[in-house]
C-alpha cells in the first residue's frame, strides 16, 4: 500500500491510500496479472520527477519457493499504476530468483539508462546491475557488483541500494549475513562498493561500521535462538542529502534495544560517522 500525506507527515487521510499490488491474492490470479500477453505498454517518460517505480515479487522469502521479481511505473506520482508489470529475470535463466525492493533507480546523466541494484538470491548470491534503455519497458542484466558464495561459507550481500554522487561515482550499500572469507571485516555489516565508469567495473566491497561505533545503542544481552551475536543490522537505505553528505539508515534487529539508526559520511563515502539512534523503543514480537 503507498500512502500519502500532504502536510509533511502530520496526518495520513486513508483516502489517499493506493493498494499498488495485493499478495494475498490467489497464485492463479497472482500469475493471470504477472504473466500477460499481447498487452501494449504505455510509453512513460520515467526522468520525469512525477514518475514512480514500484519493484515487488509474487512470494514472501519464507515461502522457500522461486519467486518471480516484477516492476510497476506510476507517471503521476504514486496515484495510479500500470496494469501489465515487467517481469525481471535471472541472468542465468528463469528458474533462479531475483529480488528488488523499492529503492529509488538512479537516472543516469547521459538521459538514456537507468540503473537499479538488485540481489539475486541464487547461484552465487550477491548483488548485481541491471539497466533500462527504455524507460523501464524492460530490464537488463549489466553485470555481478558483489557476489559471494555461501557454500565455500562466504555468506551473502543483499539490501541493494544504489546512489549516484555529483561527480559522477555510482556506489552501491548492501548488507553482509553470515561468515566472511570474501572481504575485509565485512562479516555481518553494512558494506559498500563504487564504481568510477557508470558501472563497467566496481571496487572491492569494504564494510563502513565498526564494533566501537555501536556504542550508542548502549549494550544489551543478544536475543533469539540460535541467531548469534552480530546479525544485528538489516535493510541499510543510502540517502544523498542536499548538503552533499550521505546519510545511511538501517534497522536493528536480534539485539536490545531494536529501532532504527542512521550513520553518515560528509567526505564521499570515504569516511563514516558512528552510528547514532533515531528511534529505539521498538518491542519484540510474539
Amino acid at each position: 500500500m503507498l500512502q500519502r500525506s500532504t502536510d509533511g507527515g502530520r496526518t495520513w487521510p486513508a483516502e489517499n491510500n493506493v493498494i499498488v499490488y495485493d499478495h494475498t491474492i490467489p497464485d492463479a490470479k497472482k500469475n493471470k496479472f504477472l504473466f500477460q500477453s499481447g498487452v501494449t505498454r504505455e510509453k512513460y517518460n520515467t526522468f520525469s520527477p512525477d514518475s514512480l517505480f514500484y519493484f515487488g515479487y509474487d512470494k514472501h522469502p519464507v515461502e522457500g519457493e522461486r519467486r518471480v521479481c516484477f516492476a510497476l511505473r506510476s507517471p503521476d506520482r504514486g496515484r495510479t499504476w500500470e496494469s501489465a508489470p515487467t517481469i525481471i529475470t535471472h541472468p542465468d535463466g528463469p528458474e533462479h530468483s531475483v529480488f528488488k525492493d523499492c529503492q529509488p533507480v538512479v537516472r543516469m546523466p547521459d538521459g538514456k539508462t537507468l540503473l537499479a541494484a538488485m540481489s539475486l538470491l541464487d547461484p552465487g548470491p550477491g548483488i548485481a546491475l541491471y539497466s533500462s534503455i527504455d524507460h523501464g519497458l524492460s530490464w537488463n542484466f549489466q553485470r555481478r557488483v558483489a557476489i559471494s558464495s555461501i557454500s565455500k561459507g562466504e555468506g551473502r550481500f543483499t539490501y541493494a541500494g544504489l546512489i549516484l554522487l555529483p561527480n559522477g561515482e555510482l556506489q552501491v550499500y548492501c548488507l553482509h549475513i553470515g561468515s566472511a572469507k570474501q572481504g575485509e571485516g565485512c562479516e555481518n555489516k553494512i558494506c559498500m562498493t563504487t564504481s568510477e565508469d557508470s558501472g563497467k567495473t566496481w571496487n572491492p566491497v569494504r564494510p563502513i561500521q565498526s564494533q566501537a561505533g555501536r556504542k550508542a545503542w548502549g549494550w544489551k544481552p543478544s536475543m533469539g535462538a540460535g541467531l548469534g551475536p552480530y546479525l544485528i543490522y538489516r535493510s541499510p537505505w543510502p540517502i544523498l542529502l542536499n548538503d552533499g553528505r550521505i546519510l545511511v539508515t538501517f534497522a536493528r534487529r536480534y539485539r536490545l534495544p531494536l529501532g532504527i539508526g542512521g550513520i553518515i559520511s560528509d567526505d564521499g563515502g570515504k569516511t563514516w560517522s558512528e552510528e547514532f539512534v533515531i528511534r529505539k523503543d521498538a518491542t519484540l514480537g510474539t
